[in-house]
């Protein structure tokens, strides 16, 4: 059993996933900052409305339910 690596255990290749990650990230932030600034608000007031909706309903229903 001692002859069995384990390879997300070892610092080494935890240098490694760490190393990739930072280059993800930075490769990423470039994009990031400009997608975000040109997004739509109609995805986020969809999201409003329909959560607004269903906690109206849920205060409904125990509304309902109490008498």
């Amino acid at each position: 059993m001692s002859g069995v690596e384990h390879p997300y255990l070892g610092a080494v290749q935890a240098r490694r996933d760490a190393g990739q990650i930072r280059h993800t990230v930075r490769k990423l932030n470039g994009t990031a900052v400009h997608d975000l600034r040109y997004s739509s608000p109609w995805p986020w007031m969809f999201a409003g409305v329909i959560s607004l909706g269903m906690w109206a309903s849920i205060a409904w229903l125990v509304r309902a339910a109490m008498g």
